[in-house]
């Protein structure tokens, strides 16, 4: 009877992904290309159609959890998530590296606790449970990539977060900051949260150049690199504008809606770009003219989101509408802040009428 390797497992699929990354790394203008990207895969598997290729170890022990965390990051960048998702993926998913270095196959439930324990020292629920997302996703795909029998995520559940109701601002608070002493940046920042709606990770993303100024709209791309059409008012607009000018006059050049203050580390001519604003650029921004208005609760820029849908369900627009302006897939997360602005709407008259 021939020998029969038992640990055999074909890897053309991983080689092609590995080849594409290592191309990806070497041919910047790859990254944004994501057609570019599947032609090449497709030229690959086209090669070593007729090829078996194996894994080649050393060890009984080595550690495989690096490349296989570099092969589903890959995976996931085809499948079309942002940037910005990977990095954070990859920042968490390294953390799991550093901690287990240990094969994939021999990492436990218990080991993933442990993990979380250490974890969740300087960090809330919430916090925890995004942090544990990538984490899941990762050993639910080595399951199904049948790199692993058992998901030892499987029978974690999540960390009880205490609820919470996000609080719109109204009316006089939406005042109240439009009536501090803002820059012509921040002020813009403001209005452009309140008449778009937008995430506050859609607005970081925003070139000048999407700006459709004559019909007041604009695209943007959201969760899951869906594209979808927002709008602002005129009030937004002029704002917009005035901070451009002043942006032009003072020589600040950024193809970005809203950029960094700070100029750029090593800007030895005038023509060297601003970076864009991040999400912690815009937190600052916010937390500044929550002090200013001297506004008592937490303000967020996710905050001016659910301001935005409130109004827009008072002033009578409807569910479904509102669902396509937001970017929400499911209309029962708008249907949720339409049931609390019931609510507030049913307290407010009976305060009214027995007042």
């Amino acid at each position: 009877m021939d020998n029969v390797n038992f640990n055999y497992r074909n890897c053309n699929d991983e080689l092609a992904i590995k080849l594409l990354g290592k191309l990806t790394l070497e041919m910047q203008q790859l990254e944004t290309d994501l057609p570019k990207q599947l032609k090449i895969k497709r030229i690959i598997e086209e090669v070593i159609y007729n090829y078996e290729v194996s894994s080649k170890e050393n060890s009984l022990v080595v550690s495989d959890l690096e490349p296989r965390i570099n092969y589903f990051l890959a995976t996931k960048k085809l499948e079309g998530l942002s940037p910005e998702t990977i990095k954070n993926y990859r920042y968490i998913l390294c953390k799991l590296y550093k901690y287990l270095n240990k094969p994939v196959t021999c990492i436990t439930t218990g080991d993933i606790k442990m993990m979380m324990y250490k974890e969740s020292e300087n960090k809330t629920a919430a916090s925890m449970n995004t942090f544990m997302t990538p984490i899941r996703l990762f050993f639910k795909w080595l399951q199904n990539e049948e790199f692993i029998i058992k998901d030892p995520c499987a029978n974690i559940k999540p960390m009880k977060e205490p609820k919470r109701e996000k609080k719109p601002l109204n009316e006089e608070q939406v005042e109240m900051l439009r009536d501090c002493m803002l820059s012509r940046r921040d002020r813009a920042v403001l209005e452009f949260f309140l008449s778009t709606g937008c995430r506050v990770g859609e607005v970081g993303n925003v070139k000048v150049k999407d700006i459709d100024f004559q019909n007041k709209t604009l695209l943007v791309i959201g969760k899951g690199n869906k594209e979808r059409r927002v709008y602002f008012t005129e009030r937004c607009k002029r704002a917009i504008i005035n901070y451009l000018k002043e942006r032009e006059e003072n020589g600040i050049v950024s193809e970005y809606l809203f950029c960094s203050s700070k100029a750029p580390k090593n800007r030895k001519i005038n023509t060297e770009p601003y970076p864009k604003l991040n999400n912690r650029g815009y937190q600052v921004i916010v937390d500044k003219m929550q002090k200013m208005a001297n506004i008592e609760m937490r303000i967020t820029p996710h905050t001016f989101r659910h301001t935005f849908a409130t109004f827009s369900l008072r002033s009578g627009m409807k569910p479904e509408i509102i669902q396509q302006i937001l970017g929400h897939n499911d209309v029962g997360l708008t249907l949720r802040i339409y049931a609390r602005v019931a609510q507030t709407d049913v307290e407010h008259a009976y305060r009214k009428l027995v007042s």
